[in-house]
């Protein structure tokens, strides 16, 4: 048995805004009352910062790269054995603010994301929401070193401007893989995105399942068919 010790906070800040406030308020307030907005997201960053000061004193932290999603490099070892961010991954997203113009999302959300993903070696950005029209954005944040293009993200768009620059993650959706009693679309799909991403460094990936429809084989044949396309 191997002891890991993780930060114990989520880098998703509007998920802590939506818990104190509301969902449907921080929408609100996002329009009316934005300088208390400002002081919300202020107050959650400092709180998120100084957590991330705490735990680091701790000297207790260990590598967090072999995860299921960023099972990557590792982010070197420091010369006194004590961990810090800074020889980590960060995981962040900005869910709860999907439906915000890219405009709001920026200035609420990830102008206070960014501080915090700065204390990390690597980040990998990007959740279940839409990122199409944010993608400018993602690409300014410090360390930033994988992209995640969900089902709802277009992937043309993200090839276009990523490039070869960073790893993109594409999420294959998976409602689109569990229910067809045919898997040539599944297999369609995943050439088609294994084609489009030639040239880039990228993963393929399925989660978010919550039943196989019946078919209890297919997590194994999706595998397969996930390495036949990119292989080709």
């Amino acid at each position: 048995m191997k002891l890991t010790v993780a930060i114990p906070i989520d880098v998703d800040l509007g998920a802590y805004a939506a818990e104190l406030r509301g969902l449907e308020q921080i929408m609100i307030d996002m329009i009316a009352e934005p300088a208390l907005m400002h002081r919300l997201m202020t107050h959650i960053r400092e709180a998120v910062l100084g957590a991330i000061d705490q735990v680091e004193a701790t000297g207790l932290l260990t590598p967090n790269n072999s995860g299921a999603m960023t099972c990557s490099d590792p982010i070197g070892v420091p010369m006194n054995g004590r961990y810090t961010c800074r020889n980590l991954w960060c995981g962040a997203s900005l869910e709860t603010f999907d439906q915000v113009s890219p405009m709001m999302w920026e200035e609420f959300g990830l102008n206070y994301q960014k501080p915090v993903c700065a204390r990390f070696g690597l980040v990998s950005y990007g959740c279940c929401e839409s990122l199409t029209r944010k993608i400018e954005g993602v690409l300014s944040i410090p360390n930033l070193r994988i992209f995640t293009c969900t089902p709802w993200t277009n992937l043309p768009d993200v090839i276009e401007k990523v490039g070869n620059r960073h790893c993109i993650i594409w999420r294959h959706k998976a409602s689109n893989v569990v229910f067809p009693h045919d898997t040539a679309g599944i297999q369609a799909e995943l050439m088609d995105a294994a084609r489009r991403l030639q040239g880039c460094f990228y993963q393929v990936i399925l989660r978010g399942l919550q039943t196989l429809a019946g078919h209890a084989d297919r997590l194994q044949v999706w595998t397969q068919l996930a390495k036949e396309a990119v292989s080709q």
